[in-house]
């Protein structure tokens, strides 16, 4: 195969990018960073259509290069394949207002998890390609990627803990997994009190700790450690495969570790 061809990773990382951007702005979070430039949303969602559009450039610029045109293709059908994934899943995430707990999980996996599948793999495709090693990989970026989206609903729960509700938009009081929990396992009765809880926090942000105490008595912050140690240890178990090149394996496994630390 010869040389790795940069423009994959250089492809990953500004479809990385893009939808990032893309994220931050309809789910308006960061938009308090984003007010602070010159440009408008629009602007930003129109800038990260361009990143969208110049990867798939360098993607297809590939079949007129010296590499295996076989797994070029294969490369490239990964790439749309899991996008389009990744869009469904924000898609459902922007849409749908009551969501179960088994629904929200998949949400993540489709969201985040296709995402980082691909990373995982991309690589690995044109590298060799066997199918023992291109699943655990694959498997192991879906749970990198649900890892970092139970930890962004971590960092909404602490701001919530610290009372630093400023920066929260509606849906960070709703759609994160403490509170999706909470619904999950309270009984009608009371859900119908959380629900009114939540609407009326929205409002109001100074009487976040009523929503704190209703969130801390249903044992969420509990579950919320034990899906991302779950999340963690299924990870690991992927890295397992002894047909992985040890090099790649301790460096995925590092990347792990620099996310959640020892768990």
């Amino acid at each position: 195969m010869g040389n790795f061809p940069p423009e994959v990773s250089a492809a990953w990382f500004l479809f990385y990018v893009a939808a990032d951007l893309m994220d931050s702005v309809q789910d308006k979070e960061h938009r308090f960073e984003l007010e602070n430039t010159p440009y408008s949303f629009s602007v930003w969602l129109n800038l990260a259509s361009s990143f969208f559009f110049i990867a798939n450039g360098l993607l297809t610029g590939l079949l007129d290069k010296n590499y295996d045109q076989v797994r070029i293709r294969g490369v490239l059908q990964s790439f749309h394949s899991r996008l389009l994934e990744m869009c469904e899943g924000q898609q459902q995430d922007l849409t749908t207002d009551d969501v179960p707990l088994v629904d929200y999980l998949e949400i993540l996996r489709r969201k985040s998890g296709a995402f980082f599948s691909l990373a995982c793999t991309a690589g690995a495709r044109l590298a060799g390609g066997e199918p023992g090693c291109l699943n655990d990989l694959a498997a192991f970026g879906t749970h990198v990627g649900c890892i970092l989206q139970v930890l962004d609903d971590l960092q909404d729960w602490h701001r919530i803990l610290a009372g630093e509700t400023q920066k929260l938009s509606p849906m960070d009081w709703v759609k994160n997994l403490p509170a999706i929990y909470t619904l999950e396992v309270l009984p009608p009765e009371e859900k119908a009190f959380f629900r009114q809880v939540i609407e009326r926090v929205i409002d109001r942000p100074d009487e976040w700790q009523t929503y704190v105490g209703w969130v801390e008595r249903s044992g969420a912050a509990l579950y919320t450690l034990t899906t991302l140690t779950q999340e963690v240890e299924a990870a690991k178990k992927h890295l397992q495969n002894n047909l992985l090149m040890p090099a790649p394996k301790e460096m995925l496994l590092q990347i792990l570790n620099s996310l959640v630390g020892e768990i």
